[in-house]
């Protein structure tokens, strides 16, 4: 269906992180699906594509998932892109979640479990791109969702021209740096273009292209490798959005706001390279609570932006209307100061310049002391209520655990065995046309 000029696909992507890693990965996948559904016609079909980051080589970022407070890690020698590695330790991976979850799930929820994990036990001779490929599109088998492995010599041979490009000049590289000066003068650019935007693989290893490319000689025997075999060379960040665009009929990329934000940049490439430009979507963003932080929540009076954000203050606002008794005198007298200290100075400088700095400096010393016995007095109410702290070290670690926001460190393993998330009702749920945070409620 995809070569007919009628049918297009919305594209998302992300590493091939060990069991779907963090949330996250599967909240881009959800938000593809959603989009597909909400774009697609009788005349238009559109297909969700979720494409794999199987070429990457950073091991460590995808070997591991945070299970109760335990990483659970996959050991094997790397160096290789992490699609080409074997599956070997995978298993052992496994045992080790199934171990780590016996004393904290249901029977049903084990069960779950149990049946996410057999996607991912070793088959014969697959390499881990295969497996990955085949655990994704297991999941979402009745979704229409295309998992697509871009190692591969097929798609490389299409987007040869653009890697050859790339290797006779740095026009990507001149490209963005003259737009990024007007487009990104305010802001930090997300991407670090280099001369030579791609990487080649060599005796299983994965290295930056770097060559001189004022020597012709250079340039030509580079090209001709990729001539000769393009599936051994593999674009990086700043290239990949082009590789995707190149060769999918994609009318919309999700990202999340990093990928946005490149995508962005990018833009006057596409233009150069004369490869269409998607609309660019942010994927839907989540937290899943339980009914009884929900409690907290209201109870403490804490915004869901507060506690995204990592932001505190909900928590001096609570101090200053449960314990105002408590509080008054000190705020009384901090006020009281600060309008008597104005009146004070305004005195002294009325009399001589030297003697209303020197009234100044003691308002300063003076603010600084009240200020220090405020925040005394908070502590000491904090002490006194270990109870209330508690509740706000369970509230604040149900949305950032370890201080990571919830959707980038808990496992898409332990949401997929909830009753109360099922894939279909977290895509009814999920818009990346209409942005926000979606607080889901656990049964």
């Amino acid at each position: 269906d995809l070569l007919h000029d009628n049918t297009f696909t919305v594209c998302t992507a992300h590493q091939s992180c060990l069991f779907f890693g963090p949330r996250y990965l599967y909240y881009k996948a959800l938000s593809a699906v959603k989009t597909a559904r909400m774009l697609t016609s009788t005349e238009n079909p559109i297909y969700p594509v979720f494409w794999m980051g199987s070429e990457d080589h950073d091991f460590e970022e995808i070997n591991h998932i945070h299970w109760e407070g335990k990483s659970v890690r996959w050991d094997q020698e790397q160096g290789n892109a992490v699609g080409r590695m074997s599956t070997q330790g995978i298993d052992q991976a496994i045992d080790e979640v199934m171990s780590a979850a016996t004393s904290s799930l249901t029977r049903e929820e084990l069960v779950k479990l149990q049946g996410q994990l057999e996607a991912w036990r070793t088959k014969k001779g697959a390499s881990y791109a295969t497996l990955w490929q085949m655990a994704l599109y297991h999941l979402f088998q009745d979704d229409e969702l295309i998992v697509l492995n871009a190692d591969d010599y097929r798609l490389k041979k299409l987007f040869m021209p653009i890697m050859l490009s790339e290797l006779r000049a740095d026009s990507l590289q001149t490209c963005i740096k003259e737009s990024d000066e007007g487009v990104f003068s305010a802001y930090s650019m997300p991407l670090n273009l280099r001369e030579t935007n791609l990487f080649h693989f060599e005796n299983g290893v994965r290295q930056r292209v770097e060559f001189d490319k004022n020597d012709s000689s250079q340039v030509e025997t580079w090209c001709n490798k990729c001539t000769r075999n393009p599936e051994a060379f593999s674009p990086n960040v700043a290239l990949r959005p082009i590789y995707q665009q190149s060769v999918l009929p994609n009318i919309s990329f999700i990202g999340g706001p990093s990928e946005v934000a490149y995508w962005l940049q990018l833009a006057p490439a596409f233009t150069m390279l004369n490869v269409h430009y998607p609309q660019v979507l942010l994927r839907d963003q989540c937290i899943t609570v339980n009914q009884s932080m929900i409690a907290l929540q209201q109870d403490y009076e804490a915004s869901w932006e507060s506690l995204v954000l990592g932001d505190l203050a909900w928590q001096d606002v609570y101090l200053k209307k449960a314990f105002v008794d408590d509080l008054r005198p000190i705020l009384e007298a901090k006020k009281s100061w600060n309008v008597k200290g104005e009146e004070l100075a305004a005195f002294a400088h009325a009399k001589e310049e030297g003697l209303g700095k020197a009234y100044e400096g003691a308002w300063s010393k003076m603010n600084k002391l009240t200020n220090s016995l405020l925040q005394k007095t908070k502590r000491h109410l904090k002490q006194s209520h270990p109870e209330m702290i508690s509740d706000w070290t369970r509230l604040t670690n149900s949305v950032r655990p370890e201080g990571v926001l919830q959707e980038r460190y808990a496992s898409t393993l332990s949401l997929l065995i909830k009753k109360s998330h099922s894939k279909e009702a977290l895509i009814n749920t999920f818009n990346p046309f209409d942005q926000g945070m979606h607080i889901i409620v656990e049964d």
